[in-house]
């Protein structure tokens, strides 16, 4: 079977967001890896699906830029030596969107692990 012209497949939109990060004295920090996830909730009684869309480093003044072909995004960013940061972005706009995403201080966490009976789970990780 010969194909005799091709299929137009349009490109995905694209939207475009920017952000700079600090520490907790509102300090620029650099390097900071940043990802963006796809965020598409199924409803408000299941945990939303994400898929990695792009991941990015912040500069040496701590900013960042990306582009996502969804508006509603999850933006994570990670630097070690502090907790993770995140900020779900509803509704990226197509002239870009800016946010300041704060990482802090890391904390000790702790608890016990249950599962769906109440019972303590033994060698559960975190």
């Amino acid at each position: 079977m010969a194909l005799s012209g091709c299929a137009h497949i349009p490109a995905p939109q694209l939207f475009s967001g920017a952000g700079t990060m600090v520490d907790d004295q509102r300090r620029t920090v650099p390097n900071a890896t940043v990802e963006i996830y796809r965020y598409t909730p199924e409803n408000w009684f299941r945990p939303p699906e994400m898929e990695l869309e792009a991941s990015t480093q912040a500069d040496n003044q701590g900013s960042f830029h990306f582009a996502a072909t969804n508006r509603m995004v999850l933006v994570v960013a990670r630097k070690v030596g502090s907790a993770p940061a995140c900020r779900l972005l509803q509704n990226l706009a197509l002239d870009g969107t800016a946010e300041s995403l704060v990482l802090t201080q890391p904390t000790e966490l702790s608890g016990i692990i249950i599962d769906p009976n109440g019972k303590p789970v033994a060698g559960a990780e975190v």
